[in-house]
């Protein structure tokens, strides 16, 4: 017997925080902006808990992450980018919009767009909303919310 049991130790997950694909309902525990570890910009952090009681992953505590823009991007400084950052720019922002407002095929958080033109607008307003989410992974061990909703 392996240190792993009767165990395959190649399908070991190495990531502690790893949590199988698939859909999920729970609650979203935190929501903030920060900045990025190596200081070339801000992100949005939606931390969630999975609360389905049939789940092995329930209690995980999966973070969704969206890319924000410069807060001194204005469009006559975006004109000005290369057009690979416009277009990088273009896709975190739709990605950010559909998820707070929502968008012709999911309702996203429930987010007046119109709020968030509001300076003093802030995630935490979404702590303690239930949702519904879908987890992507990728390689061996990687964890991506693809979608997060209002639940039904």
């Amino acid at each position: 017997m392996s240190i792993f049991g009767k165990l395959d130790a190649t399908k070991v997950k190495t990531n502690q925080y790893y949590v199988e694909a698939g859909d999920y309902y729970g609650e979203i525990l935190d929501a903030d902006i920060k900045d990025k570890r190596d200081g070339s910009g801000r992100f949005l952090s939606i931390q969630m808990e999975i609360q389905d009681e049939n789940s092995s992953f329930k209690g995980s505590k999966p973070i969704m992450t969206i890319d924000l823009p410069p807060e001194d991007l204005t469009e006559e400084i975006m004109a000005t980018l290369p057009a690979e950052d416009q277009a990088t720019i273009r896709r975190n922002n739709t990605k950010l919009k559909s998820t707070l407002c929502g968008n012709s095929r999911f309702p996203g958080l429930g987010i007046d767009e119109n709020d968030l033109n509001d300076p003093g607008w802030h995630p935490k307003v979404l702590k303690g909303l239930k949702v519904e989410f879908t987890i992507r992974n990728f390689g061996t061990d990687g964890v991506q919310i693809a979608y997060v909703n209002l639940a039904q």
